[in-house]
């Protein structure tokens, strides 16, 4: 969402270098300031039809609601179903002390 949500960016964008395939867009939905010189969008926003071809394959991770909407992006555009790899992370929930009795 913001500058304060960002992590490991520097290793992200490091791995281009090994995976000269990879494509790195990292966009904030409510920047903090009017510093920020990044896209201004969702992350299913930051996906666009010209990162698919023949032979993509797509990784989608994060809020169920976000993988679901990445997903039917992905396959309106023509990815088949079978190319994409969700994994949907679910808020943790705090786990219950154990009785000390």
């Amino acid at each position: 969402r913001d500058e304060s949500r960002l992590f490991y960016t520097d290793e992200i964008e490091r791995r281009v270098s090994w995976m000269p395939r990879l494509t790195v867009r990292i966009g904030l939905s409510r920047p903090l300031t009017t510093t920020w010189i990044g896209p201004v969008a969702n992350p299913v926003q930051l996906i666009e039809p010209g990162d698919l071809d023949d032979d993509v394959r797509a990784y989608v991770g994060g809020p169920p609601a976000m993988v679901e909407a990445a997903f039917e992006r992905l396959t309106a555009w023509g990815l088949p179903a079978l190319s994409i790899t969700t994994e949907a992370f679910n808020p943790s929930q705090p786990t219950p002390e154990k009785d000390s009795s």
